[in-house]
Parts: structure tokens; sequence; C-alpha cells
């Protein structure tokens, strides 16, 4: 219950603070308003101010639970009181009462609140179950429209004004409760809900013996409902209230949609087949499976003295749409399946949807590392690890301490309800950690091996999953296995390209610079130009800036005692290190980009500043980013953050008409493998071992020769269609499994590529079939050669991506790899 102000001078503050806010509205949106709260807390704003003194008397709905009072004697005051001080002349909409007893009181309450003409009366008993006298716990009443009772117990006494009384009631909702009458009856009635019924239940050592032995009640639930036009009978296994009434099971003359759940499954489909054969004009048919048949149900008589009649062969002429919901290892289906081809005539539309169910007490908490592409790798490959544990996960933690340093969130750079909705199918997630007692479980930490396979995460997290219920799974990177089954490699499809969506201003201002760029030319380049000075000092690699190069890069890989370069020229004869600015552009005008092109440029701080970019900007004087094309005002709520502003980076270059990188980090292979899944959009790779003797020598050949021989070496690596070998190459870059379903299959390649906010089938992602490339296809070792696809930067060298284990931590300070991530 909301605390109220202890001093006068607490009161006049807040009453003046009000005069320009709540007290300029009128009293019926303040009563409205008011409406939201608990009646305790509603009624503490009368200390506000005069004017609010006796706003809240007024109050159309009032919501008292004894659970927001200290304890019973306190809510027993309050009751008395406050019911005294409303005004009666106000029509009472809805009355929601939550009690821990029941007594004349709480009956007082209640006939209160139906003397005050209320339409909506909701009643809830927060204890457990109490047998009192047979007085009318529910008053008639000519304006009650709806009425919920929860955790009672009713006996026919209760139900005579309800029956007989209510002539306007079309909703009633019993929950939890004590069965103790034999009819409900009512001819206004549209809508009754009952979960989880009990009847004859011995409550009280008191209570008489014909009471507590029991009696034999005769329902006909399925008789009042034959006139129903839908209809949803969704219980457990063995439900005996629906099992009672089949052999006297009525014909459904205006049923046109109905709704199963698991107890229609029981005794070879009796059920099911029982009313499907007295439904003549049904349509659609829905069948949902939540619980499966345990071995001693199987074996267990129906619980009546009675058996079931047999049912004769029949047909359902009108039935068209067939959904079965059920768990990804319930095979149960299949025996649905062989029924409705059997009975039915015309179906025209069948969905089998096969959610994944997820274990109780199984979480699952991942915390990534990295740049903003590191981590989109770890989140990925986080929903399947969930899968194959079948846990929830909780939203994963991004790195906030790593080299990039940026506070960002999950939510503060992707849309968190979207990644949440689009895989509710796939994988439970929630957004925060599951607390015990009000607060959060601690998790038991641990780490899993580089290219953990389903079996690794099988033996060595489930076990202490199941033991512990919350695990946390640190500096969660490249932690799954390139190489999965096809279902998981499709998952990794859905989370990464449809799933993850940026932010709204996120993905509204890379759009805006997408639109930016158009006017100024229809197509242009987007380049992807990694030449930090961290990077470069990492890599060892050299390009040929004299002593002072040496000295500078020598400098920051002193930060590294445990770094070691080995030949600083051979990491580039061997094509493992960036291609500078200057032969990006050459490669790009040999490829027949001319000079007025216009190109973005994605990157950090760039070693040798202007004057490294100086011939970059000569070749291609269009050069533009993300600083030049936005405003001041723009872009400030983004400087502050790496990881955002990589994401706008992102987008531009996901946009453009051609992708170019020099490198082979998160960012390009994320990007490489995404515009391949989205139509094989022009995505530019140098070939960096062959390219490199070339510009070596470029000052002694022509530049129609050097501009054939770079065409030459650059055919397979602008993104057109080729086959992978299944599990070769990084799955991120080559996600052949989204792709293709078999190799050998022509295409032509596309200049538009599909939507980034496409949705797709929650189990499949199917692609149009893929034509004839410009250039020939290329086998897994001819195109994928490890000096290009896999490593043209040189970073493998020095870190392996494939690892099989964490040996990498023995050898290289861990921030080495953040550098270099994305």
């Amino acid at each position: 219950m909301a605390s109220p102000p202890t001093s006068e001078s607490a009161i006049t503050s807040a009453g003046s603070a009000s005069a320009s806010g709540f007290d300029c509205l009128p009293d019926d949106l303040v009563h409205h308003v008011l409406s939201f709260l608990p009646a305790p807390d509603a009624a503490c704003t009368s200390l506000l101010s005069r004017r609010w003194r006796n706003l809240w008397v007024s109050m159309p709905c009032l919501d008292i639970d004894v659970s927001d009072f200290h304890d019973a004697s306190q809510f027993d005051r309050f009751m008395d009181h406050v019911l005294h001080l409303l005004d009666d002349s106000v029509p009472l909409r809805s009355f929601r009462l939550r009690s821990c007893w029941i007594d004349d009181s709480a009956v007082s309450w209640l006939r209160y609140a139906v003397k005050r003409k209320v339409p909506v009366l909701e009643y809830a008993e927060r204890q457990g179950y109490f047998i009192h006298g047979c007085h009318d716990l529910i008053s008639a009443s000519s304006y009650l429209t709806k009425v919920v009772l929860e955790h009672v117990v009713l006996h026919d006494c209760h139900f005579g004004p309800l029956n007989n009384g209510c002539p306007a009631l079309e909703n009633l909702e019993l929950l939890e409760v004590n069965i103790q009458f034999t009819e409900i009856s009512s001819t206004s009635l549209k809508h009754l809900r009952i979960v989880n019924y009990y009847e004859d239940e011995d409550l009280s050592e008191d209570e008489d013996e014909d009471l507590s032995d029991g009696h034999h009640i005769e329902y006909n639930i399925l008789g009042v409902l034959s006139h129903a036009r839908s209809l949803k009978l969704v219980a457990p296994l063995r439900e005996a209230l629906f099992e009672g009434c089949l052999l006297t099971c009525p014909v459904f003359n205006n049923l046109k949609c109905l709704v199963f759940g698991d107890w229609c499954m029981d005794f070879d489909l009796y059920p099911l087949r029982c009313v499907l054969k007295q439904s003549p004009i049904l349509e659609e048919l829905c069948v949902e499976l939540r619980e499966k048949e345990c071995e001693y149900c199987k074996e267990k008589a129906p619980p009546f003295s009675y058996s079931y009649g047999e049912i004769l062969p029949f047909k359902c002429h009108r039935l068209k749409t067939v959904k079965i919901k059920c768990g990804e290892r319930d095979e149960r289906f299949i025996a649905l399946v062989k029924l409705f081809f059997k009975i039915s005539v015309c179906i025209e539309k069948f969905d089998l949807d096969r959610c994944v169910t997820t274990q109780p007490d199984r979480y699952l908490i991942i915390v990534t590392s990295g740049g903003l592409n590191q981590q989109r790798t770890g989140i990925v490959d986080a929903v399947v690890a969930a899968r194959i544990l079948n846990a929830t996960l909780v939203v994963p933690e991004l790195d906030q301490r790593s080299f990039w340093k940026d506070s960002s969130n999950f939510s503060e750079i992707f849309d968190i309800n979207w990644f949440i909705s689009f895989l509710a199918k796939d994988v439970n997630i929630i957004k925060e950690p599951p607390e015990k007692g009000g607060k959060a479980v601690k998790p038991y930490k641990m780490r899993v091996p580089r290219k953990c396979t389903p079996k690794c995460y099988l033996n060595r997290v489930l076990p202490a999953l199941l033991k512990k219920h919350v695990i946390r799974l640190t500096k969660y990177d490249y932690r799954l296995s390139n190489k999965l089954d096809k279902d998981l490699q499709k998952l990794r499809c859905r989370v990464n390209y449809h799933a993850l969506r940026f932010t709204d201003p996120i993905q509204e201002l890379g759009e805006k610079l997408i639109k930016r760029m158009r006017e100024k030319s229809r197509h242009f380049i987007a380049l992807h130009l990694r030449f930090e000075p961290d990077m470069l000092a990492f890599s060892g690699c050299y390009y040929g800036g004299g002593e002072k190069e040496k000295r500078e890069l020598g400098s920051i890989r002193k930060r590294w005692k445990t770094l070691h370069i080995g030949d600083p020229e051979k990491g580039r004869r061997q094509g493992r290190c960036p291609l500078t600015p200057e032969e990006v552009g050459l490669m790009l005008r040999a490829l027949g980009y001319k000079s007025d092109v216009h190109i973005y440029v994605a990157s950090g701080e760039i070693y040798g500043g202007e004057d490294t970019l100086a011939p970059l900007k000569l070749l291609f004087p269009n050069y533009h980013t993300k600083e030049t094309l936005s405003t001041e005002e723009e872009l400030t709520p983004f400087l502050a953050h790496s990881s955002r502003m990589a994401a706008i980076d992102f987008i531009v270059c996901d946009g453009s008409d051609a992708f170019v990188t020099n490198n082979n980090g998160n960012m390009a292979k994320i990007l490489v493998g995404r515009r391949r899944y989205f139509g094989h959009k022009r995505t530019i790779r140098p070939s960096a071992k062959q390219l490199y003797p070339l510009f070596m020598n470029r000052s002694n050949i022509s530049w129609d020769a050097f501009s054939s021989q770079v065409q030459t070496i650059q055919k397979g690596f602008i993104g057109e269609p080729m086959e992978i070998t299944p599990g070769r190459g990084e799955f991120h870059a080559n996600p052949a499994a989204c792709i293709c379903e078999k190799t050998g299959i022509k295409s032509v390649v596309g200049s538009d590529s599909r939507s980034n906010r496409e949705t797709v089938n929650s189990t499949e992602i199917s692609n149009k079939p893929i034509g004839g490339p410009t250039y020939p296809i290329y086998t897994d070792e001819e195109a994928d050669r490890p000096d290009t696809e896999d490593d043209p930067s040189g970073i493998g060298e020095m870190i392996d991506m494939e690892a099989e284990d964490d040996s990498l931590a023995s050898r290289v300070d861990s921030v080495l790899e953040e550098i270099l991530s994305d």
C-alpha cells in the first residue's frame, strides 16, 4: 500500500506541485485514472490537496486485496470504514474483492456491491477453502453481467440467485472451486469457464458424514453446449467431467469450429471420434496436446463403471482446416493424422505446429564478449544452445567491460520484444533472471569450450543445469560448433536474419543515411575499412612506413607481453593482413568502378589519419561516412556508444549495392552471409594472398594488365552463388543450410534483396531456386581458400576462431581478440 505524506509541509508541497498537473484534469478523467489503483492507494490520494480529498470516494471501480494490508484486522477495519464513505450515487462498474475468509462480513461486502448495481463482480478467497452456512454468496441482480469466483466452496443455495435471479448474466468463471451443486442453468449465459474444479472434497473433520462420503452428481456439460457454434474443450488427460458425458453425447448441429485438448487422446481417440461423429457441419478443428500420457495411464481402465460403446465408421464431409499443436518430441500427432485422413473428405489446409517444450527449472544466462558483431554471434548461438538444452533463455547480457567499453544493454541496441515474440515457438525467452523469494536466483557460473557440439552441451552443461537449475555461461562467443544439423542451422538463420532487429532510433538513422546516399547517387558502395592502430599492431604486419611505423606500432604491441610477432612481411605475403585503403581503391577501380562512384566508409580511427586515406579519396572523391551524412543533433545520442555507432554502419553497409571489406572480422563475415541469404547481393572480398604480389609489382605493369589480373583473381569473391560442402567454411559467412536444399540448382543472381523485416515460417526458411551465376561455381576448396575467405586479414594466425578448446587464453590476452573481432 502506498505510504502517504507524513507532514503538513509535504502535503502542501504535493498540493502545489499538482496544481499544474492532475488538478487541471476533469473529475471524470481523474476517476478513470483512480480506477486503475488498488483501493488503499486510491484512498491515499485524499492527502494530495483539498480538491483531491473526496475524489476517490466516487471511483467507478473498486479493487480491494487483503494482501495489500499488514494483517487481517487492518483489512477488516479498512473495509468497514471505506464502504460507509463511498458515494452511493455514482454507478459502480466493477467490484473486485480478494479476502482471506468467507463470513458474514465478506458476504455483506459483496451484497453492498450488488446493491450498487455493479455489472462485474469478482471474488477470490486467498487462504484456501472454507465451509460456511448456506446463505447466498451472490445476491440476485438484474444488472450482473459477469461473475468470477475463485477458491470458494459452492452449494446449490449459492447458485440459486445466479441461475434464476441474474437475467443479464453472460460470463461466469469458476476458478479452483469446490463444487457442491448439481446444476448451472441460465438462459442468458454465453461464456462459461471452469478451471480446476473439485467435487465433494472433505475439507473439515466437523462436516457431516454424508458430505465426506460424497455423492454422485450427474453432469451434462456437452448437452447444454449442443447449440454452440464455436467450442473449446481443453482439459488434461483423463478428464472425468467431459468423459462422463460421452455416452449421451448430443448432436452439435451448429458447431463449425472446435478446439480439443489432451483428453481427446484417451482410449484410442474415443472422445475425439465421438464428438466429430456428432458434428455434421464442422469446418475447423484444432487439437492442442500439452501433456504426454504416462504408461500407467495407458493401462488404467476408464474411471467409470460402464464401458464406451462402439463408434460406427463416419466421414466429416465439411472439415476443411485441421491444426495440431504439440511438443517437438510428441509423436501422438501420428495417430491424429491417420484418423483425419481416414474420416476427411475435403481437407484444404493441414497445419502441424510442433512447438518446443521448454523444461521447467532450466534457465540459461549468457554473457557475450567483444564488439557488436562478435556479441551478435554469441546471441545467435545462445538461442540454439537453449534449444539444445530445452531451457528458458534469459535475454543475453552484452559485454560492457571489453576493449570497446560500451555500456549499452540488449534492449538499447536490439528490439527486445520482437526478439522474444519472433522466437516464441523455438525457445522460451524471458527478460530478467528467475526469482525466488523476491530475489534473483544466484546462477552457477561455467564456461564451455569453443565450437562445443550439441553432444558437448548435453554432456557438460545439462548435468549442471539439472542440478543447479540456473546456469551462467561467461565469455560466450563461438561456443557452438560450426557444423550442426539442418534444423539447428535454420534456427541460427531465423535468429540472425529475422529475430535480431535494431531498435527504432538506430534503424531510423541507418535508413536515413541510406536514403541520403541514394539522393547523391542511384547506386553506392559501402566499404568496411579495418585499419586501426591497435589492429595493425596486433596483426604484426608491415606496410612500408619505415622506422616511424615500426616505432609507433611497436610501442602499442608492448601492451601485450604474451604477443609474439614473427616476420612482419610474412603475414602480408600470405594474405593474412588487411588491405590498405589505397589497395582497396585500386582493386575497386580495376574491377570497373569509376571515380564518380559514391562510397560509404564504415571505419574507426585509421592509422595514419588523412595521409593514409588520401589515396583512396583521390581514387573515389565522393567519399562519405556517417559523420558527414548526419547532422550533429542526429548523431549525438549515439556518439558515446561504440556498438550503436557500429549498428548504424551495419545498416548502411547492408543496404548498399555492393559491400566491400578489407578484412575478415565478424562484421565482414556476418554481412557476407547476410547478403548471400537475402539474394546474393554483390559482396567483394579481396583474395589478399594473390593480390599482394600484384600490388607490390603494380609499378612494373600497365594498368590494363593490372586490371585484367585483378578481375581474374577476384572471380568467385564478389558474392555470387557457390557450392559449399556441408560443414565447411564459417557458417555466419556461408549459411548454406538456409539457402539451398541441395546443390547443383541453377539460379540467376538478383540485385534486389529480401526485406530485412520479412517474416518466415517458424519451422522452415525456404528460398527461391537459384540459377546460373555470372562466374563459374567454385567448390569449397576452390573458393573458400584459407588465405581469403577464412582469414585474409591475418587474424587467424593469432586467433583461431575454429579452436576446439580454450588454449588460446593461455597464449594471448583475451582483450586482443576483442580488438580484432569486429
